[in-house]
């Protein structure tokens, strides 16, 4: 089963053809793991219902429209590995989309004109994106990483080691050399090594000749590291490596936002999930920060009632569309379902949910999110008493 990431989640909020239909359940693990297809399918009887009560299709049809799901549920090996959370995604005509979640979520199951996000988005935004950059002279690693996630990104185009860097170069030879004998340019002993690369003298700190062919190789690393990441959000990256590194990689780094939060150590053994742990605890406290000042951000304005705060479903939805939405923050596990107009920015509510309403709370985090908009949700809305509220949204204008 597939991980839930950033450009997955794109393509699913980009998706127009309906009906969609959106699942989502926690996990159950260890006696109570046998419970999950149960669970599951009862799930898609709630869907059937759907669609033959909102939708007006025929029992059988239905039914029919669900096979290609409920063979998933069936199957033993579809529940190997589901994470703490489960998320299906299907339309018809198209194979069923299965993400394990890293972390538990509501049980909902929906049809719409779109799929319903806003009970994973938890696991994807809110605490922010960030990266990590494990680096030794035999290994560089990227990692794409959020409170939850973590993925590791191909660095297809750089030497995979400064040995490589070398051969590339043509000095293969006289490395090697170097590294069979143990001596060096003339004048200079050379003791101490890091376990297949180049040696070094006194306590393990490089020579002159070494940190210019380190030097080298990480300036060549940073140019493809950023190709991947500098996207002008100047997500954080964490570095990761023995200390002596740090400070040559910094060196030849031109990416806007390094952070002085460092991971030591030689990493290359490290798992993902061991380095994103120690990363998170680096950066955490800096998107504690940023929700900080939002939440700060949105009370002062509306303090000033100068129109650029507002808490009501009739302002969000449509400022949302239209591109006005600065920060939003939702209540993920309240639904309000309805229309809007685009035209006339008008919305009616529905008690219960048609084949022509929308989930509102999942359509204002859609569009402030493909907008631009930064995305927090939260168990109490800013300005509300504990428990309460379902968005507030800051306004750009």
């Amino acid at each position: 089963m597939n991980k839930l990431n950033t450009d997955n989640l794109k393509k699913l909020m980009d998706h127009r053809d309906g009906p969609c239909v959106t699942i989502t359940m926690p996990v159950r693990k260890g006696a109570e793991a046998p419970k999950n297809e149960i669970r599951l399918k009862d799930q898609l009887k709630a869907v059937e219902r759907q669609l033959v009560q909102k939708h007006g299709m025929a029992d059988g049809k239905a039914e029919a429209m669900l096979a290609p799901i409920y063979a998933l549920a069936s199957d033993l090996s579809f529940w190997s590995d589901p994470g703490e959370g489960l998320a299906l995604y299907f339309t018809p005509g198209e194979d069923v989309q299965a993400y394990m979640l890293p972390a538990s979520v509501r049980e909902s199951a929906s049809v719409g004109k779109r799929f319903s996000l806003r009970s994973v988005l938890p696991t994807m935004i809110g605490d922010g994106k960030f990266y990590i950059l494990a680096v030794s002279q035999n290994a560089v690693r990227l990692l794409a990483a959020s409170r939850y996630t973590v993925n590791q990104i191909p660095l297809n185009n750089i030497p995979t080691s400064v040995r490589e860097m070398l051969r590339i170069e043509g000095t293969e030879e006289q490395e090697a050399l170097q590294f069979r004998s143990g001596t060096s340019t003339p004048g200079r002993s050379r003791q101490g090594l890091e376990s297949g690369g180049v040696m070094f003298s006194g306590q393990g700190a490089p020579e002159d000749d070494d940190k210019i062919r380190i030097a080298e190789f990480f300036n060549i690393v940073d140019k493809e590291v950023r190709r991947w990441i500098d996207d002008g959000t100047r997500a954080p990256l964490v570095l990761a490596g023995v200390e002596y590194l740090h400070a040559i990689y910094r060196e030849q780094s031109e990416y806007p936002n390094l952070i002085t939060g460092e991971i030591h150590g030689n990493h290359d053994e490290t798992s993902d999930a061991d380095l994103h742990a120690r990363a998170w605890g680096i950066v955490e406290p800096m998107f504690r920060q940023e929700y900080d000042q939002a939440t700060e951000a949105y009370m002062m304005h509306t303090g000033r009632a100068d129109g650029l705060a507002t808490d009501k479903l009739e302002d969000i939805v449509p400022a949302a569309v239209y591109q006005r939405i600065a920060t939003l923050f939702y209540n993920p596990n309240v639904d309000r379902w309805g229309a809007f107009n685009e035209e006339t920015g008008e919305i009616t509510l529905h008690d219960d949910p048609t084949s022509d309403s929308d989930d509102l709370v999942d359509l204002a985090v859609h569009h402030a999110l493909m907008n631009g908009g930064a995305v927090y949700a939260v168990d109490q809305v800013p300005g509300q008493e504990q428990g309460g509220g379902l968005m507030a949204a800051q306004l750009r204008f």
